[in-house]
């Protein structure tokens, strides 16, 4: 009998498939409802500038609450004299995320004088762009220490409250770089494959424990952005592969978020490209990722 359960599982598994392949289709072709934020306690990492500030300004014109967190002082107040000049509730924290000790730290206080937190963020990241062999030890490390550990550390303080609740949304801003290796990037790649890998296991982890439908999780993945973090990126089709408005990216990002949509790429025509290419051998997707020269010059600084 055990083969018959098995059929009948995988024909279950099927049926399901076919109905999410539907579902999405159908939210292609029809507005989806926006969940509200409003009242929400929404923080957000690298608020000093960047997708980060931007990201802060349109949750507050959503009338949720935003609690910044970057670690250079100045610039996260300059975020939080916007939005409390469009009238908005904000709370400014100055903090490394990529330190553990300082996380928990900032965890204390916003349990404190702010309370509940109900979406995170994790926006913060840092690229040197220089090539593999000319990275010292300690920017490696920097690396991985802000644009995937931070992860770690703000995940393991706030998703338990969120638990505890029965709700939450854990918002990962990872890259493009997190899809597709990419020249002169081995160590910002590595850091958000890590990233991409850290929120798929984390979504199995939450399923197998029967949690799953208590917190959202978001990954979001933009190739590059004009934010100047990248100094001079090299794109070969700029109309597939653009260097992205932050603007636009901001207000994709936000979509995503008050959607609960699990993974968005952007643009979407490049991970379709290279979702047909990867179901060819593996030598396709790389002539067809070098034929396309998305990368960035090492020699601008």
């Amino acid at each position: 009998m055990g083969w018959v359960e098995d059929v009948r599982d995988f024909l279950f598994v099927l049926l399901q498939s076919i109905w999410a392949v539907c579902t999405s289709v159908f939210w292609a072709i029809v507005p989806q409802p926006l969940k509200s934020v409003k009242g929400k306690v929404v923080l957000i990492t690298g608020t000093g500038s960047g997708l980060g500030r931007l990201l802060a300004v349109k949750f507050a014109q959503l009338d949720a609450v935003i609690v910044l967190v970057d670690v250079q002082e100045v610039k996260n107040n300059e975020t939080f004299e916007t939005i409390k000049n469009m009238d908005r509730k904000a709370f400014a924290y100055t903090c490394d995320v990529s330190n553990e000790n300082q996380v928990e730290n900032l965890a204390a206080k916003v349990f404190r004088e702010v309370g509940k937190v109900d979406i995170i963020i994790n926006n913060a990241g840092i690229l040197p762009g220089k090539p593999f062999l000319e990275l010292s030890n300690s920017q490696i490390r920097k690396t991985l220490e802000v644009n995937t550990l931070a992860h770690f550390w703000m995940i393991r303080k706030f998703l338990p409250h969120m638990l505890e609740r029965g709700e939450g949304h854990i918002v990962a801003v990872a890259s493009i770089a997190g899809i597709l290796g990419s020249s002169y990037l081995v160590d910002y790649c590595a850091s958000k494959y890590a990233v991409v890998g850290m929120m798929s296991a984390l979504r199995e982890e939450l399923y197998e424990t029967g949690k799953e439908e208590l917190i959202n999780l978001t990954v979001i993945c933009p190739s590059t952005m004009n934010t100047g973090l990248v100094q001079k990126p090299k794109t070969r089709f700029p109309k597939i592969l653009p260097v992205l408005d932050v603007d636009q990216v901001s207000d994709i990002a936000v979509k995503a978020v008050l959607t609960n949509k699990p993974l968005v790429v952007i643009p979407t025509v490049a991970h379709v490209i290279f979702k047909i290419a990867n179901l060819f051998p593996v030598q396709v997707p790389l002539k067809l990722q070098r034929f396309f020269e998305y990368s960035l010059d090492p020699n601008v600084k």
